[in-house]
């Protein structure tokens, strides 16, 4: 059975806008099962108390139908919460699904901005130095390797959290990357790490004498 997970997805009538405020349907903002959307990076919080709070956070946000979904709106549900003196209830706004995410690390205390999108979420989540990052495709096409709290990003479209623990450690196995066209080992540590310097520490780990990689090469990545 798959790991629960909270999303913000669509508004009550299809679409990205336009909708009454607050859900509708019961699946603008809600909780369900993890599905694959596929996903290009899995986001590990690494603060496990941190994780939790977002992630309770995330469960009392998808349990409110006072929260709906407007692209439109994004920010009002967080700015709602924010005027309500951080309690969730009593408040009544819309989120889209990154700022859905953002919203519940932040209210967590967490240092990021509930206006990231998807495409910029993996950059501003890694800069705090609370997560990790997984791209190696045995943490994207399952949940096996889910820890609550945890980030599914497909970037530049949709992200979920993780709700539950899946089956497997993600401290148990190596992050393999395959460098791509136009990776050089500084945009490696950027993407993955959240600081461009950290590309020594590639470096170390794979015994490389240069920063010369080349396509198709498999290089380990710190997880820790």
């Amino acid at each position: 059975m798959a790991i629960k997970i909270g999303h913000a997805s669509i508004d009550e009538n299809g679409k990205a806008t336009g909708g009454k405020v607050g859900d509708q349907t019961g699946k603008e903002v809600c909780i369900r099962e993890w599905y694959s959307k596929p996903w290009n990076v899995y986001l590990e919080c690494i603060d496990p108390e941190l994780a939790d709070k977002a992630a309770n956070i995330m469960e009392c946000i998808c349990a409110d139908n006072n929260y709906g979904y407007d692209q439109s709106e994004r920010l009002t549900g967080y700015n709602a919460i924010v005027a309500n003196k951080g309690r969730i209830h009593g408040a009544k706004g819309e989120f889209d699904c990154s700022s859905l995410v953002a919203t519940c690390y932040r209210l967590a205390g967490l240092n990021v901005s509930p206006s990231c999108t998807t495409r910029n979420l993996r950059v501003a989540l890694l800069a705090t130095g609370k997560f990790r990052a997984y791209t190696d495709k045995k943490y994207l096409t399952s949940d096996t390797y889910a820890k609550r709290g945890g980030i599914y990003l497909a970037e530049g479209s949709h992200v979920v959290m993780a709700l539950e623990d899946g089956s497997e450690d993600t401290g148990k196995a190596e992050n393999i990357y395959i460098v791509k066209s136009g990776d050089t080992l500084s945009k490696i540590a950027k993407d993955l790490l959240g600081n461009a310097n950290r590309y020594k520490e590639i470096m170390e780990l794979n015994n490389l004498k240069t920063t010369v990689i080349l396509v198709g090469q498999k290089l380990k990545i710190p997880v820790r």
